[in-house]
């Protein structure tokens, strides 16, 4: 996918200053201008939480709260 190619760019630059393989919560906003996507949750513990959410009318913002508390704890 597209967006897979700014991910790894991001993964370059953080193994450039010193940090490998973090975790990363990838964060697909902007659900409200497409019909047929929802505020929804993929995690498991062996690949990179994913999440889908509308800044602009909230949607999801709870789920990705939770999903960081559960990560710090």
């Amino acid at each position: 996918p597209q967006w897979r190619q700014h991910v790894d760019a991001v993964d370059i630059v953080l193994k450039e200053i010193g940090i490998e393989d973090p975790l990363k919560i990838l964060v697909f906003n902007k659900i409200d201008q497409f019909d047929t996507w929802e505020a929804r949750v993929d995690y498991s513990e062996e690949v990179d939480p994913k999440i889908w959410l509308s800044a602009k009318t909230g949607d999801g913002i709870d789920a990705l709260l939770q999903l960081i508390a559960h990560i710090l704890e």
